[in-house]
């Protein structure tokens, strides 16, 4: 038991829901029994660490706080399914959540908003106001995650990022029924190019699907999606049985520019974890 479970409080491994509520309905109940005890083991751990990194940032180092190799191996083993060999539902979770944490910015906010912890943070939760900087947790636990899939590159995670209860604006993370056009000006308005988004959508490899009504609940967007693989880009361009694919990646992979990068990531497993990992 660890702080990831609370890290993935509001995710559920699914395109954006309608609302917060959607979020807690899911998976609160689920995840609660277990909330209390994880933050509890790592506040023992590790609150002495993380008050430091919540007053200042340091200067890049060569290695890491001992505390985040402790949380990662931990991590690791809740985000591996030893039965199938693959990364779980709980990975799946926290990928998922580390994008909404700092999707939900654009470069007009300036240094306001973004990975800052908001989104478990600005709900009301008291059981996650203890003092522990989340929004690193957030972003190392989708890292971490990403790791665990078979297949996944190691992403280097910065710490030092400043906490916020202050919610995200509304409108800043893609709409899945939103046309190709509208989306690709979304994720430039972050500073992503084509390029960059094309490799972002490839973390559906690893998805499933909840509150899209045209698309079962846990329905899947590749044939593996256990693992860090490049068959999400084939799966959307010709899907086979059993696979769904996200209206907004539909509308993306024909998309003129977004399109053309799109392609490319078929069958290019080196070429897309490299990008990946840089975008």
């Amino acid at each position: 038991m660890l702080l990831s479970n609370a890290v993935i409080l509001l995710a559920v491994g699914s395109v954006q829901a309608t609302s917060f509520t959607e979020y807690i309905s899911d998976t609160y109940d689920h995840l609660k029994p277990r909330v209390a005890e994880t933050y509890e083991s790592i506040s023992t751990r590790a609150a002495g660490t993380y008050n430091t990194i919540n007053t200042k940032l340091f200067a890049r180092k060569d290695s890491c706080p001992p505390v985040w190799t402790s949380i990662a191996a931990e991590l690791k083993t809740m985000y591996w399914d030893p039965a199938t060999k693959q990364c779980n539902d709980d990975a799946r979770a926290a990928i998922r959540e580390a994008f909404h944490d700092c999707g939900a910015w654009q470069k007009s906010n300036g240094l306001v908003g973004g990975c800052d912890g908001s989104l478990i943070l600005s709900v009301g939760n008291d059981e996650l106001l203890r003092g522990e900087n989340n929004a690193d947790l957030i972003q190392f636990s989708g890292n971490i995650a990403v790791v665990t899939c078979p297949g996944g590159p190691q992403i280097k995670t910065y710490i030092g990022r400043r906490d916020s209860s202050v919610p995200a604006p509304p409108g800043l993370l893609p709409d899945v029924h939103a046309p190709a056009a509208d989306l690709y000006k979304l994720f430039q308005d972050k500073g992503f190019d084509a390029k960059e988004l094309a490799a972002l959508l490839g973390a559906h490899s690893t998805s499933k699907t909840f509150h899209v009504p045209e698309i079962p609940v846990g329905a899947q967007q590749d044939t593996t999606p256990g693992l860090w693989d490049v068959k999400y880009y084939q799966d959307t361009l010709t899907p086979p049985q059993g696979v769904f694919v996200l209206p907004s990646d539909k509308a993306l992979a024909a998309h003129p520019e977004v399109g053309k990068e799109f392609k490319g990531f078929v069958g290019g497993q080196g070429k897309w974890t490299g990008d990946f990992a840089k975008a």
